[in-house]
């Protein structure tokens, strides 16, 4: 097949919104598919963009930017001219201008697109209005129009739902999960942070919405927290850090909560650690745990949410209800009780993901959803 991905912005410093795409584009090359990638100028990356052997990566420029809304009528004249060319176009993220000339292209030209929101929909999350904005004027002919819609789980499927899409039109294909890191050896992460005894760990961004309240109130009425230490990793934003230092504070936590900001050495962290804590509110995915687990760390998430799905259905880790405060404190009781069965399960749950999750697995999964849109369009 002949695909073009479409992507606002081609950097991995974007994270899994430009690097799950940039992989399947690598997978779907090496299964012998024609690929081109058309994105913007914007923060390029060029020594990524040529990466892949024998994909061509187009940068069009951004005449305006405004907020992430990136305006490149250039965009819009290469479409007009090579769309044609192509059997599927699969664009990359929700609200964006480049999905408005997608939709107008494929339209005009009768060429079937896929859309894949990467955690994209909700319009609860941060400039609220912009993106009910956004939905009215074009977002929700923009769903309806798809040949298909790719969600990372059913909770992001039911969000397609929401904006009125046919529920029928929605695959569900998890992001693939591959083992990236290499094993360290085990216990120098804790020897540079002083820690002799067992380690909990969390590793995200420091936000609302990953649970870290949760998360401190739950480690403060454990059994173990007289012996282990929770270490608490990642970058912080909009000033988290400080409220969590000060509940650390008022729970009398001082000496077990160690904040570590950014890691660069993450693999160290999943190693040493005896369980990792994932405890979100809201996740429409979640690649943390099912990395730790890749590495055998035993974990605990949160039901409801993307990883929670995924991880209850291999049953490779704990989930407890979100909020529950009572149900996460006793999980890390009963994992930090009984370290080899619980990384006898992590080790289970790593061949699964392996097998299910694995980028060629993946990448089929794809090729299926490329193959029923071509033969009902």
């Amino acid at each position: 097949m002949r695909i073009l991905q479409v992507i606002p912005f081609y950097t991995p410093s974007r994270g899994g919104s430009v690097v799950a795409p940039h992989n399947l584009v690598r997978a779907l090359k090496e299964r012998g598919h024609d690929m081109t990638v058309l994105t913007t100028d914007f923060e390029l990356d060029r020594d990524f963009a040529r990466s892949i052997d024998g994909v061509e990566v187009v940068p069009v420029p951004v005449r305006l930017q405004a907020s992430m809304m990136l305006y490149s009528p250039a965009m819009g004249r290469w479409l007009e001219e090579h769309v044609s060319d192509y059997d599927i176009v699969h664009a990359q993220n929700y609200r964006t201008y480049q999905n408005v000339l997608v939709r107008k292209m494929c339209l005009r030209h009768d060429v079937p697109y896929v859309l894949q929101a990467h955690g994209s929909l909700p319009s609860e999350l941060g400039k609220s209005t912009i993106k009910r904005l956004y939905d009215a004027a074009w977002g929700r002919r923009i769903v309806r129009s798809a040949s298909r819609l790719i969600a990372v789980s059913e909770l992001e499927a039911e969000q397609y739902v929401r904006l009125g899409a046919d529920r029928s039109l929605v695959s569900v294909i998890p992001n693939a999960v591959e083992r990236r890191m290499t094993s360290k050896v085990r216990g120098a992460f804790k020897c540079a942070l002083g820690i002799d005894g067992q380690m909990v760990l969390f590793l995200g961004r420091l936000n609302g919405i990953k649970g870290l309240d949760m998360l401190l109130r739950a480690f403060s009425r454990c059994r173990s927290k007289t012996s282990a230490v929770l270490v608490i990793a990642g970058p912080d934003e909009d000033g988290c850090r400080s409220e969590l230092e000060h509940e650390v504070r008022r729970l009398g936590l001082t000496e077990r909560v160690t904040f570590t900001g950014r890691l660069d050495d993450v693999a160290s962290a999943y190693q040493d650690a005896d369980v990792l804590v994932y405890p979100s509110s809201y996740e429409v995915f979640g690649m943390v745990p099912l990395e730790a687990i890749l590495l055998g760390t035993p974990v605990i998430v949160t039901s409801g949410t993307g990883c929670g799905e995924i991880i209850g259905r291999l049953g490779c880790g704990s989930t407890v209800p979100i909020g529950d405060v009572d149900a996460l404190a006793r999980a890390i009781d009963e994992v930090l009780s009984d370290p080899a069965g619980s990384r006898r399960k992590a080790e289970g749950g790593r061949r699964r993901i392996e097998v299910e999750l694995g980028m060629q697995t993946i990448a089929a999964m794809f090729e299926d959803v490329y193959a029923d849109c071509l033969r009902d369009h």
